[in-house]
């Protein structure tokens, strides 16, 4: 009986060793798929849970946001009134629901207390007193103290935070630190987790009001001019609670941001189902702990979940087993083929295969000549073309090595890597060296080359291309000469301006300090009505001055790159609202209607935000500087996902020739010597507003006409817009005045 074909080619080893490799290759692949897609729902729980960790820390910024706006608010008044305050925090509740209660605090003395608790029952609260928390939560009155920090207004005015009301939080020992925090830094500090009956678990976020127009630059000051506080009472639930949807465990944890970093053992909020899931275990679970710095501390977010069968997607293992099996099919009619060929025509193709691989090492490495060196590195060949390219005769380099015919340096790391490359017969590509001709021209080369082998693996030698790039060493060194010489002048001149604009800060700040304690009459009152004018005067001069000499350093910055993007995503409408609240007061005092025009559903912006915002308010305060009273300044914001970001500020104003635009929007410069004289300023505010548009790779232009008003039209491109993620509340502003 004639045996079969596969009995004839193969041996009974080579098809068992066949099937397991076959079943081996099976398995490790199946075991891949299931792997693969175990990594996939992974990647998909770790995207959510860092979606979930910017929430988060949006709500953190949202939450400090509120709170500056509001210390602004006030340092912005000297007369803020009560419903105002609470107007302002309704809107901004309804604005960010996370935020649960908006309270003010402000600094009682022990002197003051009997006079406060006196007003505030005669002005509606008429069981009024200064309240403590004991250590069992009861709410008791307070003790005696020098200083005591009651909290005397609350929205929204609820009757589970009523009990609040003259709650002296100084003297709460998971409030007293953060506010003493809150006041040294002149920063958002969290407290620690309280309980509050009737309200539930959460944390207070506190900010400092100081007497003034800002932020005092020392603790002390900060210490001695502190008027109060605003805080945010974070609720846990409401902060928390719809974040986690995505995952079967949540939790929140803090540490406190002190010197020694001890961990805070309590929990902020805990969410944990991993229990309540049926179902046998088969995959470890997913787990992540994302560290998030706010407002002081640092939160932990645990993030947990369990996957199960369904993220397997069976038809892909089924194709990792099915395959193989055809693998090894076609494995084995390959092998029969190959070994039905004859002597002869793998002598033939072998070499045919050994003249393609000669010639496909000349083309992958072609260029101005070709060269080959025997075992030794010696040149063995040279083809003509290096007398074109180089002017050098084959017959003078032929039989010497490379490193004969260059200015070798045993200290030169190119030439020992070089050397080191031929020593372990590796290819190089784009090795450059000077040489010297026999007449003293110095030379640069680039040499290309691969090893060559025999059959039995034995070293022949290298082949290989070269090029002379002498013109284009010699410009890239006249290139960089150029350019060192024109970065020393511009750091030389930006270093010139900021070193000048930091000498004279120091006097002017003297000044300024100085001419304040004389206004507020901290030496004694003045008692010459006009020399209290001069003092208001010095005031008011240095301050402009220093504002002026601000404006320059940041142009020197930037012009000296010395001005990073802090880029995050920016709600433009909150950020207009904000400016232009800024400069209601001034709109009001130059009887000029300030506008905003209608804006909805706009996505967020990629961008740094303060410089936005002097972006816009060094544009409005022009406007507003060169409009007439009973103009008009509005503000209108577009987005096109082509033409990307607009802003337009317009004015009904005097106007710009357009010839003068250029000069408008270059540094130091005004349209005139009439206007210098009617209009003071030292023309930074649009160029200043140009560089940092341009930073961001946008543009700015004006459109004007005399007598007929200004426009001012910023864009950022394109791909600087970014969509809001699903849930996130829409800014909805309608048109409105500001004056």
């Amino acid at each position: 009986m004639p045996q079969s074909l596969n009995d004839r080619l193969f041996k009974t080893w080579e098809v068992s060793c066949l099937v397991l490799l076959v079943g081996a290759t099976c398995a490790a692949l199946s075991s891949l798929a299931i792997k693969t897609d175990l990594g996939d729902a992974k990647e998909i729980f770790t995207q959510q849970a860092y979606t979930f960790e910017r929430e988060v820390a949006h709500r953190f910024a949202s939450a400090d946001a509120v709170l500056t706006t509001l210390v602004e608010l006030h340092h912005a008044s000297d007369d803020l009134a009560e419903h105002e305050f609470a107007a302002l925090s309704r809107e901004l509740l309804r604005a960010y629901p996370h935020i649960q209660t908006i309270a003010k605090l402000s600094l009682l003395r022990r002197d003051d207390r009997q006079s406060l608790e006196e007003t505030m029952r005669a002005g509606g609260f008429p069981q009024f007193q200064l309240t403590e928390r004991t250590a069992e939560g009861e709410i008791v009155g307070a003790s005696e103290r020098d200083t005591a920090m009651p909290i005397l207004s609350l929205e929204p005015f609820t009757p589970e935070f009523a009990q609040l009301v003259g709650f002296d939080a100084m003297s709460d020992a998971a409030l007293a630190p953060a506010i003493r925090r809150a006041i040294d830094s002149g920063r958002v500090m969290s407290s620690e987790v309280v309980e509050i009956p009737h309200v539930g678990r959460g944390f207070f976020a506190f900010k400092a009001i100081y007497f003034g127009y800002s932020s005092p630059n020392s603790v002390e000051a900060r210490r001695a001019q502190v008027s109060g506080l605003v805080a945010l009472f974070l609720g846990a639930d409401r902060f928390f609670d719809d974040s986690y949807r995505h995952f079967d465990r949540f939790a929140v944890r803090s540490f406190y941001d002190h010197d020694d970093n001890t961990l805070n053992n309590g929990y902020i909020y805990r969410q944990d189902r991993m229990r309540s899931v049926a179902g046998p275990i088969l995959f470890e679970p997913f787990s992540l702990e994302l560290p998030l710095f706010a407002q002081g501390k640092t939160f932990v977010l645990e993030v947990a979940a369990r996957p199960g069968l369904e993220v397997v997607r069976g038809w892909f293992v089924g194709i990792f087993v099915v395959l193989p099996a055809l693998a090894g099919t076609f494995l084995i009619l390959a092998l029969a083929n190959h070994r039905r060929r004859q002597r002869q025509a793998r002598i033939d193709e072998k070499k045919l295969r050994q003249n393609k691989e000669r010639f496909r090492d000349f083309a992958e490495i072609a260029s101005d000549w070709f060269w080959a060196t025997d075992e030794q590195l010696r040149f063995s060949y040279l083809s003509n073309q290096l007398i074109e390219a180089t002017g050098l005769q084959p017959k003078e380099i032929l039989g010497k090595t490379r490193k004969d015919l260059t200015r070798f340096k045993s200290n030169d790391v190119k030439w020992l890597q070089h050397l080191t490359d031929l020593e372990l017969r590796r290819p190089f590509r784009d090795f450059r060296y000077e040489y010297l001709n026999p007449q003293g021209k110095s030379l640069w080369l680039s040499i290309s080359g691969k090893p060559v082998f025999s059959d039995e693996d034995e070293f022949l030698g290298y082949r290989g291309t070269g090029t002379n790039i002498t013109a284009e060493v010699q410009a890239e060194t006249e290139l960089r000469k150029a350019k060192e010489e024109a970065e020393i002048a511009s750091r030389s001149k930006s270093t010139f301006l900021a070193n000048m604009s930091h000498e004279l800060r120091t006097p002017l700040n003297a000044i300024i300090g100085f001419s304040d304690l004389m206004k507020r009459g901290v030496s004694g009152k003045i008692e010459n009505p006009r020399h209290q004018e001069y003092v208001d005067d010095i005031y008011g001069a240095g301050e402009h001055l220093l504002s002026i000499i601000n404006e320059i350093l940041d142009l020197a910055k930037v012009e000296a790159g010395n001005s990073p993007l802090g880029e995050d995503e920016i709600d433009v409408s909150e950020v207009v609202q904000t400016v232009c609240s800024l400069l209601a007061e001034r709109a009001h005092e130059s009887q000029v209607h300030l506008e905003i025009a209608p804006m909805a559903d706009l996505p967020y912006l990629w961008a740094d935000a303060r410089k936005l915002r002097q972006i816009l308010l060094n544009l409005l305060s022009n406007a507003l500087k060169f409009t007439p009273p009973e103009g008009t300044v509005t503000v209108k914001v577009s987005c096109d996902a082509s033409a990307g970001y607009i802003f337009h500020v317009e004015d009904t104003g005097i106007g710009i020739a357009p010839a003068d635009i250029p000069k408008a929007l270059a540094a130091f410069q005004q349209i005139d010597s009439a206007l210098n004289r009617k209009y003071e300023g030292t023309g930074l505010g649009l160029p200043l507003a140009k560089a940092f548009v341009e930073q961001h790779g946008g543009s700015l232009a004006l459109k004007s006409a005399v007598s007929q008003g200004t426009s001012a039209i910023v864009v950022f491109p394109p791909a600087r817009i970014r969509k809001r993620p699903v849930g996130d509340p829409l800014s909805k502003v309608s048109s409105k005045k500001s004056a």
